[in-house]
């Protein structure tokens, strides 16, 4: 992959406009949460911020919709512990070696995202196969109850992964000029 590409390659994953993912990375990057540089090495941390920044509205927000994302504890017995950047980075890694991340299968399913609530929920299945939610955020609600700005199948996390992470050994630093 040519290293210039980065924000073509993640539109076409992610199925959004390279203008946005453009506009995204250099907010994501004025606010501190993503490095600068020619050429950055990529980590997981760095793929789930980037997908918190695609469920802003608008490029104003990113800053402050990463900060009160990333920190969301968990509200549902099931799931990987620790806060939602720790758990979606572990996902993220984990996903293209294993589909199951601690007592969950995450083979299929998706993530939630509400933005403007700071909500996040990921439908995904226990190991019996029973459909599942791992729900992030502040104040305990039904998991069924998080409204949705934007959806990522497990798959696109897995496709993520795989393109940017999973070639640590030969290209591991991606240009992300944006």
């Amino acid at each position: 992959m040519n290293p210039g590409n980065f924000p073509a390659v993640m539109g076409a994953i992610t199925r959004r406009p390279c203008s946005i993912i453009k506009q995204r990375l250099r907010a994501a990057r004025e606010a501190g949460h993503f490095p600068t540089g020619k050429e950055v090495t990529l980590q997981p941390r760095h793929i789930a911020r980037l997908l918190f920044a695609l469920a802003c509205e608008h490029s104003t927000e990113v800053g402050l919709t990463i900060n009160r994302l990333r920190t969301l504890p968990r509200q549902t017995p099931d799931g990987p512990p620790g806060d939602l950047e720790t758990a979606l980075s572990s996902l993220i890694d984990r996903l293209p070696q294993t589909p199951v991340i601690g007592d969950l299968d995450v083979a299929t399913g998706h993530i939630a995202i509400d933005a403007e609530h700071g909500e996040v929920a990921w439908h995904v299945h226990d190991l019996y196969g029973r459909p599942t939610v791992v729900r992030f955020g502040r104040e305990p609600v039904a998991p069924s109850a998080v409204a949705t700005n934007v959806v990522f199948p497990i798959a696109t996390l897995r496709e993520l992964s795989r393109t940017f992470l999973n070639e640590k050994a030969s290209h591991s630093a991606y240009s992300a000029a944006a």
